[in-house]
């Protein structure tokens, strides 16, 4: 409507300027005729002078042949100017009284139009003070109910969210401001609280599935047998050999809890075994403190960087039967002595517990803990680097997660549960600069002392690392984070790539594993990646 009434203001602004255009034309026009006018009356003026002229002129006889000469050619000249001025009453004021008329007829029209426009508007006006006193009023009382719907649903809404707080926090709920955005919301709670019940439930159905998974059975195998001949003997023959199959069932869940009560047995005198050689501990300080340091303990040492650790146990049976599949050696422990000194650094139960803690993270690698530690002569592990994703694998930051460390070792599992890994003891180094095309397109570490290959888990069952022999001197090789398919590579042992990695054939023969089954197959599909860094 307002848009409407603007256009009709716009136009009514044209017409007015174009009658105030023509208004000007008229008054041109009639300055125009007021100039002809004048040139009429100048005329006039100049034949009522010749006209004296000839009379003072006709008073002298001798001048008589030219006067009626000078008469003659007045009289021409007076003809023609009439016929000028005539012509120019005639002809200019016609024009200009036709052009006059016609702009007066263009501005009767124009106002004609504007009086039609104003009515118009006037009309728009009228309708718009109707709508103003009618509709308008209408449309307030729509909008206020509206708003107390509104209201009344926000009512409902706090009283379903109390609900369901009591609900959830069993507490009373105190006065909370809810607006319409936060009906999803509620709606969203609400979907999550029905989806927890669901699970619930579904736990209480997994609970009670054996039982009624027996019940079904018996039901079962009761109907079954009604049905046939002899079913009364049927019947409970069926019914004995299925108590027979649950009797067995059982038997083996006792089994597995005398197990799991054996193994919290021998944690507990685990525990006792390890205060009982902390105080031994206390006593070798004590005396190596009063005494000079003993140089050598033959194989119960330990060297770790200058410096002593003291971690000495058996194996403890809850730790590694529980946290690993792999059974640790008997014995992996030793009270060595500092090779400056006579300070010892103490590793604790709890620091080893946590440990392998975080190691568990990573695929449950924390049940070898033990063998990496006296394998790398290090005792603190952190986790640089974890995927189980090689879809998606991130080169990247794969790359600046153990580039310029030293210590690293990378930990590798297949989908046949067999681990393998390579240690470095020197910093990695930087990738190259072009993406790889080969497998030899890659930046090696060389000449690198510390460095082995491993076998975590195998066909033989057997933990084994093994050392790079004779002249080889590439250790670990680092790929360019664009390569698309190329992640990691160690040098004679294997490479690993994103979808499917392959071992050497040279591995052999370069670390001296004499056909130990490493891997049963030359190939292997990654499940999982790990990055280790050791420290003391």
């Amino acid at each position: 409507m307002e848009e409407r009434i603007n256009k009709i203001e716009k136009i009514l602004r044209l017409l007015q300027q174009k009658v105030k255009d023509n208004e000007v034309k008229i008054e041109q026009q009639e300055s125009l005729l007021t100039s002809v006018g004048e040139k009429v009356d100048a005329l006039n003026q100049s034949y009522k002078i010749l006209e004296v002229g000839v009379n003072d002129l006709t008073k002298n006889k001798d001048f008589n042949d030219r006067i009626d000469k000078i008469e003659l050619i007045v009289r021409k000249i007076s003809e023609k100017v009439k016929g000028v001025i005539n012509d120019g009453d005639n002809n200019g004021n016609e024009v200009l009284l036709k052009r006059i008329e016609g702009q007066k007829h263009i501005l009767l029209t124009l106002q004609d139009n504007y009086t039609i426009h104003e009515s118009t508007i006037n009309q728009l006006i009228s309708t718009i003070e109707k709508i103003n006193t009618t509709v308008i009023p209408v449309l307030r009382q729509t909008i206020i109910a509206l708003n107390k719907k509104i209201t009344d649903n926000k009512g409902s809404i706090l009283e379903l969210q109390s609900k369901v707080n009591g609900i959830s926090s069993g507490s009373s709920v105190g006065e909370i401001s809810v607006d319409i955005g936060e009906v999803k919301q509620i709606k969203n709670d609400n979907a999550e609280l029905r989806e927890t019940i669901k699970l619930m439930k579904q736990q209480i159905e997994a609970n009670n599935e054996l039982m009624k998974g027996s019940i079904n059975k018996i039901n079962q195998v009761t109907s079954e047998a009604r049905g046939r001949p002899n079913s009364e003997m049927l019947e409970r023959k069926v019914i004995d050999e299925f108590n027979q199959q649950i009797e067995k069932e059982l038997q083996k869940k006792d089994q597995e809890i005398i197990s799991l009560k054996t193994a919290q047995n021998s944690l507990k005198t685990e525990i006792e075994n390890l205060k009982g050689l902390r105080n031994d501990i206390e006593e070798i300080k004590r005396i190596s403190r009063s005494s000079s340091p003993i140089c050598g303990l033959e194989d119960s040492s330990k060297k770790v960087r200058g410096n002593s650790i003291s971690i000495a146990t058996t194996r403890s049976t809850s730790i590694q039967s529980l946290n690993a599949s792999s059974k640790e050696p008997s014995c992996i422990s030793s009270l060595p002595l500092s090779k400056s000194s006579g300070d010892f650094i103490e590793v604790t139960q709890k620091d080893i517990e946590d440990y392998i803690s975080q190691l568990n993270v990573c695929e449950n690698i924390g049940g070898y803990y033990r063998t990496m530690s006296n394998w790398c002569n290090f005792v603190t592990p952190r986790v640089l680097y974890f995927t189980n994703s090689f879809e998606r694998f991130d080169l990247k930051e794969f790359n600046q997660s153990i580039v310029g460390l030293a210590n690293v070792m990378v930990i590798i599992g297949n989908k046949k549960n067999e681990i393998f890994g390579t240690f470095s003891g020197k910093m990695i180094p930087q990738p190259p600069g072009n993406p790889a095309k080969k497998d030899k397109d890659c930046i090696f570490l060389e000449d690198d002392p510390s460095h082995f290959i491993f076998s975590l888990s195998n066909s033989k069952g057997e933990r084994r690392k093994f050392l790079l022999q004779g002249s080889n001197r590439d250790t670990i090789g680092i790929y360019n984070e664009k390569s698309k398919d190329h992640i990691f590579n160690c040098a004679y042992f294997f490479v690993l790539k994103r979808k499917e990695g392959k071992f050497f054939d040279s591995f052999d023969k370069a670390y001296g594993c004499c056909g130990f089954p490493i891997c049963e197959s030359k190939s292997f599909k990654p499940s999982y990646i790990v990055a280790i860094q050791w420290s003391k």
